[in-house]
């Protein structure tokens, strides 16, 4: 275990708003920074960041913490490894202890037995029996092998397993690595990657996690992926990602194309910008990834109906975010590999400039499917575009893109605006839910920014102590944190608290960055707030005791409460003054 010292000294010395920003793009919003969540989908930034305090919370989803959490949560790491992760980025050394975790040490075999397989693959490259990669590094005009650390799978069922198990690796750690595969007929394993030339799949951190191996022979497929293992899920990562991620950052967009080397032609020509998905169609999760790093996405894939298919796939799933999407000309060449080994990278940049929103490009697919000369075909075409169009949420952009639709088909504005708006309607008809929005409650309101007040001011805090007792207090939550508060005041809030409900309350008022003008004044507000609303609770609570009593005769218990109601009246109406 790591000692309690050493994990506070490296929580002192994290900035969370670095931390986060080697992940997110940060935006100064007040006292706090403001991103799109990582944690979910999207499009107005809830996921806030306080320097002062040292948290994040997500006012969508509900997630936050310190910069442990936010490791745990971003790099699905247990609670040490986000410590020695932190550590290493604030340059504190921690001795790595023996006992850190089984699933630990399991997911750094796994890492190692990666690593070993790299460097077997980018030996094999170098010998005789690697001569066919070499050959199609050289046909491809590839020169940054060293850079990804490209190898050869030589086409043998038994040249890996051999070398790692002569490492002292055992074959069940070997296939839980995706590297090996159980034989069908009899015992033992076989090599996965045979005859292909091999592109490590490297995590944000620049870690190898998995394989895209390229067959050099007739093999079927042309290329195979790692299976998902402990360290590798092939929809959750872009290639190339740790390798782009920076420029990406610095020119806030991504060029997305269809294959590997697609990527590393781009990042030759000097689109380091540049990544791919794995073999894949698009997913929510890549797509969220792109979204934590820039504003724009420009979609390179393959010239083909395959790839153009593929394309409109990703202009969907990239519409669920906040993203930007536009679409590359490849002017006739098949993909970006081709088109800049033919024109070259000035040209690509000149094609990059040219690039089409995403939208005006699918309007573009759809009139192509249709001969606009024939009336019936136009009226498809229309009905289609205007069902695309329906959806468009920014009433602006879907008005510029009725006007170029109706230009293009030939058409007036206002049918195809009428026919946009029968659309939406029928949409919204089907969509929505009547929904009566709850009031916020005040008195919980309250609680919450005393409770808020009281964690950052001690003179509050014993105001609160001596004015309030936990029973005054309407909500559980705040209730047990009162306590707690009482109990442990001047330790850090979030490691006395248990319940992440507790947790979440806390982080959502203290990243209220809102400056009351005088404190002790709007203090007595809610104490006020909290106490009248204590009191009337206890009113209602005695006018149901008297129509009790007053119905069973009980005069000298009617007295009595008649007494207590007035007390109480007198002491209410003196705090509404």
């Amino acid at each position: 275990m790591i000692p309690k010292e050493k994990i506070e000294e490296i929580r002192e010395k994290s900035d969370i708003v670095a931390l986060v920003s080697e992940y997110l793009q940060l935006k100064k919003r007040g006292k706090n920074f403001l991103a799109l969540c990582p944690f979910h989908s999207e499009k107005t930034p809830s996921f806030t960041v306080s320097q002062d305090k040292q948290i994040f919370h997500c006012f969508g989803c509900g997630e936050g913490g310190n910069v442990f959490a936010f490791l745990m949560k971003m790099e699905k790491l247990d609670f040490v490894e986000a410590v020695e992760l932190a550590g290493e980025k604030s340059g504190i050394h921690i001795e790595k202890s023996k006992g850190s975790g089984e699933f630990k040490d399991y997911k750094d075999k796994i890492f190692n037995l990666l690593e070993l397989a790299c460097k077997f693959y980018e030996t094999e490259l170098e010998k005789d029996s690697g001569a066919p990669a070499r050959e199609y590094i050289e046909k491809r005009q590839i020169k940054s092998a060293k850079k990804f650390r490209l190898g050869f799978a030589e086409d043998s069922f038994s040249s890996l397993i051999n070398h790692l198990l002569s490492k002292g690796a055992k074959e069940k750690e070997i296939e839980a690595a995706g590297l090996i595969i159980p034989r069908q007929e009899k015992s033992g394993y076989y090599d996965r990657f045979r005859n292909r030339l091999m592109f490590p799949i490297f995590d944000i951190r620049g870690r190898i996690i998995g394989f895209s191996g390229r067959a050099l022979g007739n093999n079927e497929p042309k290329y195979m992926n790692s299976p998902d293992t402990v360290v590798f899920n092939k929809g959750e990562c872009l290639f190339a990602m740790n390798f782009a991620k920076e420029d990406i950052k610095k020119s806030k967009y991504a060029i997305l194309a269809e294959g590997n080397i697609d990527v590393v032609s781009c990042h030759e020509a000097g689109f380091k910008n540049t990544v791919a998905p794995l073999g894949t169609a698009l997913t929510t999760s890549q797509a969220n990834i792109l979204a934590r790093f820039c504003e724009t996405v420009v979609l390179a894939f393959d010239s083909d109906p395959a790839g153009l298919s593929a394309m409109e796939r990703a202009y969907e799933i990239l519409s669920e975010t906040k993203i930007t999407t536009r679409v590359l000309d490849l002017a006739g060449f098949k993909d970006p590999d081709e088109f800049i080994k033919a024109k070259g990278a000035s040209a690509f940049l000149d094609q990059l400039k040219k690039s089409a929103p995403a939208l005006e490009y699918k309007i573009k697919r759809i009139l192509s499917r249709f001969n606009l000369f024939e009336p019936e075909a136009k009226s498809r075409a229309a009905h289609e575009t205007a069902t695309l169009l329906s959806k468009e949420k920014d009433k602006i952009i879907q008005r510029e893109y009725i006007k170029l639709a109706s230009i293009l088909l030939r058409v007036d504005e206002n049918i195809l605006l009428a026919e946009v708006n029968k659309n939406y309607n029928n949409f919204s008809s089907r969509a929505q839910r009547k929904v009566t929005s709850k009031p916020p409650d005040k008195i919980f309101e309250a609680e919450k920014n005393l409770l808020r007040l009281a964690i950052e001011s001690e003179e509050i805090f014993n105001k609160v102590k001596e004015s309030i007792s936990p029973d005054e207090l309407t909500n559980q939550d705040v209730k047990e944190i009162f306590i707690k508060l009482i109990e442990c005041y001047g330790q850090d809030i979030f490691s006395v608290l248990e319940k992440e409900s507790q947790k979440k309350l806390i982080r959502e008022a203290l990243l209220d960055d809102s400056v009351p003008e005088s404190i002790n004044e709007i203090a007595n507000d809610y104490i006020n707030a909290i106490k009248g609303h204590h009191i009337k609770n206890q009113i209602e609570e005695i006018r149901k005791e008297l129509t009790k009593e007053e119905k069973l005769g009980n005069f000298d218990a009617v007295k009595k409460l008649h007494s207590e109601y007035s007390n109480l009246s007198e002491i209410l109406r003196a705090k509404t003054r």
